[in-house]
Formats: C-alpha cells, structure tokens, sequence
C-alpha cells in the first residue's frame, strides 16, 4: 500500500529534492540544484511512499 503525506522532518525534504532531481532534472544533465526554485518556500509539497518508508513520487502544489 502507498502513502501520500507531507515530508516532516528535514532529511526527508532532502530526500524528497534528491528524489526531484534523480527523476526530472538529472536525465536532462542539470546541475544537483535545478530542482529548487523560489516558489518551494510557498509550495505544499507531498510525496507518496511504500510500505517501507521508500519513496515513490513527489510532487508539489501552490
């Protein structure tokens, strides 16, 4: 079963980036850091995990 929740603590928000640039950004060759823009300060981010805490797809909204 899947789990869609807000990441907590900060090393979960830095996994949740890590995850946004391993899947959006680093296929295209952008620099670690293209994932994070102004808006991320304002955004609700979410992120669904696995059963095992494992991360499966992230995302955010305004």
């Amino acid at each position: 079963m899947y789990h869609l929740r807000v990441p907590q603590t900060e090393e979960e928000l830095e996994s949740y980036y890590q995850f946004r640039w391993e899947m959006l950004r680093k296929p295209l060759h952008q620099p670690k850091g293209s994932e994070r823009d102004a808006w991320d300060a304002m955004a609700h981010h979410q992120m669904v995990v696995d059963e095992e805490g494992n991360l499966v797809a992230v995302g955010g909204c305004m």
